[in-house]
């Protein structure tokens, strides 16, 4: 009898275990500029948001997006060795946000609805003296309509910068031995 017991009880554990979904991934890509001068680059800030790439819209939920990705791009760029200043900052940074409903093949398959939700960030980092984008980032999810996934988001800033460039403090020059 105890035998039954632990297996149905094995039954179930195995069943629970087969139901848990995996969480939410984020496909991320970044690029930077091969002429920028990263060694050069020490400070930082934010400016306003650019809008998000084509077929994404911005709405409510994406500006609260926006709202929790800034500490979280603050904290992977200090991470590297960059400063937040708000006095001449050597770089821009600008985040974005969007979220679209794909449908037919594009959508996950085992959708009830045949639907399902998108959401695009992306990071982008200015020169502020020229002006010029010297790095972009992105990240793609699958993401839940009714509410933000801040585990989702961590992963998709960490995937985005994880090929910024890490700044480097330069080492004091040896003095030569006699």
């Amino acid at each position: 009898m105890k035998w039954m017991m632990t297996l149905a009880l094995m039954s179930v554990m195995t069943a629970c275990n087969a139901t848990t979904a995996k969480p939410p991934h984020a496909t991320a890509s970044s690029v930077g500029s091969p002429q920028a001068a990263f060694h050069k680059y020490q400070t930082f800030t934010f400016a306003p948001a650019n809008p998000p790439v084509t077929d994404y819209e911005t709405t409510a939920r994406s500006l609260e997006v926006q709202r929790r990705l800034t500490p979280l791009v603050q904290a992977s760029l200090e991470k590297r060795g960059y400063a937040q200043s708000a006095d001449s900052p050597d770089l821009l940074i600008k985040i974005s946000s969007g979220s679209k409903t794909v449908s037919g093949e594009a959508a996950t398959r085992g959708s009830a609805t045949g639907q399902a939700s998108r959401g695009f960030i992306g990071v982008d980092a200015y020169d502020r003296a020229t002006g010029a984008d010297v790095w972009h980032g992105s990240a793609v999810a699958e993401i839940d309509p009714a509410r933000i996934d801040d585990a989702l988001l961590a992963r998709g800033v960490e995937g985005m910068l994880a090929d910024f460039p890490v700044r480097r403090e330069q080492l004091p020059q040896a003095t030569p031995v006699r």
